[in-house]
């Protein structure tokens, strides 16, 4: 139920925007080294970024505040936490449709 909670908190600041770090990271970590740029995402709500940038949203934040807590709720069924835990296993495919009707409901049993 905990867990379902702290999901349910996520998704409703995801639809309320975020807040993007103000600078950019380069990789190698530093000034003046050659590296690609990883673009700062805008602070707009989840639905007006585009596909690239939910994607990049869903790694950077999405996924590493999500998995230590359903880890830390059960570490060996959520020892994998990824894509495919929320969204099934279309995400492999590139399908992310929500709800997965693969996930538990608030209302089935534990």
């Amino acid at each position: 139920m905990k867990l379902l909670a702290a999901f349910a908190s996520l998704v409703l600041a995801t639809a309320c925007g975020s807040k993007a770090p103000a600078t950019t990271t380069t990789a190698g970590g530093g000034g003046g080294s050659a590296g690609s740029a990883t673009p700062v995402l805008p602070d707009v709500p989840f639905e007006k970024l585009d596909h690239d940038q939910q994607i990049q949203f869903m790694k950077e934040v999405v996924v590493p505040t999500m998995g230590p807590l359903f880890q830390a709720h059960d570490p060996k069924e959520f020892a994998e936490f990824g894509c495919k835990t929320c969204h099934g296993p279309g995400a492999e495919k590139g399908e992310y449709d929500m709800p997965n009707p693969g996930l538990r409901s608030s209302t089935s049993p534990t």
